[in-house]
């Protein structure tokens, strides 16, 4: 009897043992959450050794020269940086240099403007890392407005902001395309957040910085939010230039941890 249970507890231990081990690293959100609690700034954010999840750093680049001239600036015109933008990246990098010692690796999108943001980061830290390239890293397409002027796009941007008033989620504004030769967010969202979960399992407890584009963190935003069903018509806010978006993932799951902005 005695032997039994002992056998008992020493299974128990173990089924306890198990438990632990296989809980999630990433923190869950109930869904009585507001959305503008799932994002807090940077400047609290702490960047504790994880050895369970990657790191991201996700910047948008910062201004170029199709920014400064009000232009769709998408996929086609593939424009510099500007002096301003430079300033921007470099900004960026300091930000993050204050929350990590070392960037092991460094993804950017092919466009020239991420490029150069991914320079002028890597200034504020004492090693390069390496840098790898991703096309999946791209902006939304924007179809028959790449390369022209915002003007031409400004009215189906006010037609999307009666339409997304009236959604209920955020998995309706994912689907949302403001005309037929555009990309959706879910599209961007599905290209962005595979690129996350992949370089994730390959580099858990490591630092990895991303240099990519305005609407596509943007998807990221969406999508987080859609996972946990929270939707708040009232928050808002501005993907800046050089802003950063910190998101950390096991490999098959990922969560926004903070946002720098506006």
């Amino acid at each position: 009897m005695k032997n039994f249970t002992k056998c008992i507890l020493v299974l128990s231990f173990l089924i306890n043992a198990s438990l632990i081990c296989c809980q999630d690293p990433l923190t869950e959100i109930s869904s009585g959450e507001k959305f503008q609690n799932l994002y807090p700034s940077l400047d609290v954010y702490e960047a504790t050794l994880n050895n369970n999840v990657a790191r991201f750093f996700l910047v948008r680049h910062g201004e170029n020269e199709g920014n400064a001239k009000r232009l769709i600036d998408g996929r086609t015109l593939n424009l510099p940086l500007t002096e301003k933008g430079k300033m921007d990246s470099l900004a960026a990098g300091k930000a993050i240099a204050q929350k990590i010692d070392q960037i092991n690796l460094l993804v950017s999108s092919l466009m020239i403007r991420t490029r150069q943001t991914a320079i002028e980061i890597i200034k504020s830290f004492k090693t390069a890392p390496t840098i790898v390239f991703d096309d999946r890293l791209m902006e939304r397409y924007y179809g028959i407005f790449e390369g022209g002027p915002e003007e031409n796009y400004d009215p189906y941007e006010e037609e999307e902001a009666i339409a997304i008033a009236r959604m209920s989620t955020f998995a309706e504004r994912l689907a949302y395309r403001e005309h037929s030769s555009m990309e959706n967010y879910q599209e961007t969202y599905d290209r962005m957040s595979s690129v996350i979960l992949e370089f994730a399992k390959q580099n858990l407890g490591k630092n990895i910085v991303i240099t990519t584009h305005g609407n596509s963190i943007w998807s990221l935003f969406l999508g987080n939010a859609e996972q946990y069903n929270t939707f708040d018509e009232s928050f808002k806010f501005k993907i800046t230039n050089g802003c950063i978006l910190v998101i950390e993932s096991d490999g098959y799951r990922m969560k926004i941890k903070a946002f720098k902005g506006e």
